[in-house]
Order: C-alpha cells, then structure tokens, then sequence
C-alpha cells in the first residue's frame, strides 16, 4: 500500500513538474519574441529622421545627445531621432546655431559643406542666400571640408563661400552674427 501512496505521490509530482517546464519552455518562447520585436522597434526608432522648418520665430531643437539647434525663421533642421554609429548627421538650410554636446553629433551637413567640431563647439550657419554660404565658429575649432578641400575655422573666425572659387576667411563679428538668437 505504501508503494502505490509513493508511486502516486512520484506520478503526481512528475506531472506538476511536466507543467511546470512546458509552462517554462512557452514563457521562453514568449520572452525571446519579446525581445526580437523590442530590437526591431529600436532599430526603426534609430533609422527615423525628423524635418522641422521654423515657420514664424526661431525653433530650437533638443537632440537626443542633447546638442542644440536653434533654427532662424524659414530654416529646415534635418536630424535623426537617435544619434548613433550609422546616423550621425544633421542637416541644414537657411540658418541655424548649433551647440555640439557630444561626440555623438559627427557632421552637420549644409550646401555642399560638411562641419564637423569637437565636444563644445558652437557653430552659426548662414545659407539663406543660395549663392552664398556663411560658417561661423562661436565656439570652439570646426572642419568645414567641400569635396577634397579642407578648412580649419577657431573661434571668433568666418568662412564666407559665394562659389567653388571664392572662399574667404575672416575674423567675425560675433555679436552681429548671433543677434538674431536673442
């Protein structure tokens, strides 16, 4: 009689264990489609890209490394929803100040230049006019490269580009450059 109580008690066990691992074995199943469908949605929240135009007053955008834009009236700020690896640039046109945060923020694209400037720089972008772009350098030292030329800019400088031919570069008048963000 005590074997058959035992081998009941073995049975049932045996049985709450069964359910137990089958119950394991769907929640494992249930965590690792979680976790697929949670990357996936990071990576397509990484590859989005934002556009805002400032339509009335200057807008400022905070990105997600917290690098500022202050874009002026009528200016266009493209920037991706994540700063990472793949999606590192922001994109300008009219004219726009930009605080860098990190070294997240790799290019700020405009016309056909491309800036770059280390943590802490502060940059004012002028390319309202479409034959002439202006790169202030408030803050900080900047990178500004089109096509196989380079240029360095230091604070207090302005590169002023009205074709492939002329460049110039000179000391700014940086109050008169900023006024408009005030």
């Amino acid at each position: 009689m005590l074997i058959v109580v035992c081998t009941r008690i073995y049975v049932g066990v045996l049985a709450i264990v069964r359910k137990s691992i089958n119950s394991i074995m769907k929640m494992k199943r249930i965590l690792q489609t979680l976790l697929v469908l949670l990357f996936s949605v990071q990576f397509v929240c990484a590859q989005s890209t934002n556009s805002l135009t400032a339509t009335e007053k200057p807008v400022l955008v905070v990105l997600s490394d917290k690098s500022k834009i202050l874009v002026n009236h009528a200016g266009t700020v493209t920037y991706p929803s994540v700063l990472e690896a793949s999606q590192n640039s922001i994109g300008i046109k009219g004219e726009a100040y930009v605080e860098i945060k990190s070294k997240a923020l790799k290019t700020i694209r405009t016309g056909d230049a491309l800036i770059r400037g280390s943590k802490g720089a502060v940059v004012n972008i002028n390319g309202f006019d479409s034959n002439s772009l202006t790169i202030t350098a408030i803050k900080g030292d900047l990178t500004v490269t089109r096509g196989k030329d380079k240029y360095g800019l230091h604070a207090g400088e302005q590169m002023t580009i009205q074709s492939k031919q002329n460049i110039s570069i000179e000391k700014a008048d940086i109050n008169e450059v900023i006024s408009w963000t005030k």
